[in-house]
């Protein structure tokens, strides 16, 4: 399920990378396409990478140059990313024969297993001239295990326990996701997936970031087309691949059918979407929502557009009542009504009109004939709904911003450049961490869904559900709160 992390926050990723497109050029000199390792004015004598998961990633350089150096900066970028990182290792400052290297801390600057990363090195001399080397890519992957993989089309499936066998199971059961999916909706993905599969909770554990919840069973990240979830092979692991695997992929999926520019899939259709695909369901789910209903205590659809409670209770009912809308869609209005909703995220359609443009009926309406299918006879007396969450102000920037167009926001975001650039001449502020403030798009998958613990006692559907991480940067696990 996906903690909104993003879902992808596409309006401000927009204006931040327009934002931080024009601040690296007024920043740093434009490259100059004959200066480069290659052709004979800068020796590389290595560019190289090691990987020492969980802790760091080294990445080395060695170089002759033709004059003095005066400035080293290391650029990377998780190929999927919508910003690169800078760095600036130690080295000795005026040089001509250069050997050194930079120590990325993963404990502070997380970086998920099973990612392609792209690198590269810029070179300033004493004249000022700007060199660079050629971009590298390497695989990010956890080097502890010996991992095999299984790839099929635009999936592949990293696993290191388990033999062939559980390599084809996974890639099973995700094909069976996709292609019910796409053919229920006319969706096909267009970029590659990967998929790291631990052998177990506790190894996929000590691959998270530091001070994770103990409760994390695997997560979907869409921004990085990549799933990593902890599966022990044997007895019970097509249950969890059915439980856990499709649920996620359906995230991936919806995430790709509907990017734009501007805004995403609202959580309730894509945490309802994901529940009613997967191959073995949460039945507690169908508890958590009748007694809702008998109790008087449903939680209005429009305030399920953005993130979820992050009360235990309220966030399992909200995935309940997400579920129970999409069935109520399908059911009543075809996978074709869900279809044109999909479609209408993709073409950038604001909030506030997508569903109408989808179905032509507003949410509201929609709201009225769903809790009608179920008998609702509304809310009981005394019922709050302050502790739900209602559409905030990311929803409605997202909206306007779609509403206002582009042209305004190249405007005012190179204005901001300007002055950015000016302060950071005047204060020599050093380019780092350039994807810093990107919210990142991952979900967080509770291992302990399926087992039956007694209802809004501590009971967790997913880390997702959690948490608000409207403002985490990318690749950092969910705070609860």
């Amino acid at each position: 399920m996906t903690p909104d992390l993003i879902r992808r926050q596409p309006a401000l990723i927009l204006l931040f990378s327009l934002v931080l497109a024009l601040f690296v050029g007024l920043a740093t000199p434009a490259f100059s396409s004959d200066a480069s390792a290659q052709d004979g004015n800068l020796v590389l004598n290595d560019q190289s990478v090691e990987i020492d998961f969980p802790q760091q990633i080294t990445f080395n350089l060695e170089i002759d140059s033709p004059e003095p150096v005066q400035r080293l900066e290391l650029r990377y970028q998780p190929v999927f990313a919508d910003a690169a990182s800078a760095e600036r290792p130690d080295f000795e400052q005026g040089a001509t024969s250069i050997s050194t290297s930079y120590e990325l801390d993963l404990r502070t600057r997380y970086l998920p297993p099973g990612i392609d990363v792209d690198y590269r090195w810029i070179i300033t001399l004493e004249s000022g001239e700007i060199l660079e080397t050629e971009q590298e890519r390497f695989f990010f992957i956890d080097n502890r295990y010996d991992w095999q993989v299984n790839t099929e089309d635009l999936v592949s499936i990293y696993y290191y326990d388990g033999g062939s066998g559980f390599g084809d199971l996974a890639m099973d059961v995700t094909n069976r996701t996709i292609e019910r999916f796409g053919s229920d909706f006319d969706v096909q993905i267009d970029e590659p997936i990967n998929i790291v599969i631990y052998g177990s909770v506790s190894d996929f554990q000590d691959a998270l970031p530091y001070n994770s919840p103990e409760w994390i069973g695997g997560f979907a990240d869409p921004g990085q087309n990549l799933i990593v979830a902890g599966i022990s092979p044997g007895e019970g692991a097509a249950t969890e691949m059915g439980r856990m695997l499709t649920h996620e992929v359906i995230h991936l999926l919806v995430a790709q059918a509907t990017w734009n520019p501007f805004n995403s899939a609202p959580r309730w259709l894509d945490e309802g979407l994901a529940i009613n695909y997967q191959e073995v369901r949460e039945e507690r789910f169908r508890r958590v929502l009748d007694l809702a209903v008998d109790e008087g205590r449903l939680i209005p659809l429009p305030a399920l557009r953005s993130s979820f409670p992050s009360d235990p209770d309220l966030a399992i009912q909200s995935y309940a009542q997400s579920e129970s809308v999409v069935e109520f869609l399908i059911e009543n209005y075809g996978h074709e009504a869900i279809a044109s909703i999909l479609d209408a995220y993709s073409e950038g359609v604001p909030h506030s009109e997508a569903v109408v443009v989808g179905m032509g009926m507003t949410l509201e309406e929609i709201d009225d004939e769903w809790t009608a299918w179920l008998g609702y006879d509304g809310d009981a007396a005394g019922v709050d709904h302050t502790e739900a969450p209602s559409p905030g102000t990311m929803e409605q920037t997202e909206d306007m911003l779609a509403n206002f167009g582009l042209m305004p926001i190249l405007v005012i975001g190179g204005a901001i450049v300007v002055i950015m650039g000016l302060v950071r001449m005047v204060q020599a502020v050093n380019v780092r961490d350039l994807d810093e403030d990107v919210s990142p798009d991952v979900e967080y998958y509770g291992q302990d869904m399926y087992e039956e613990d007694e209802l809004f006692e501590g009971d967790m559907l997913e880390d997702d559900a959690l948490e608000d991480d409207d403002d985490r940067p990318r690749g950092t696990p969910p705070t609860l709160t």
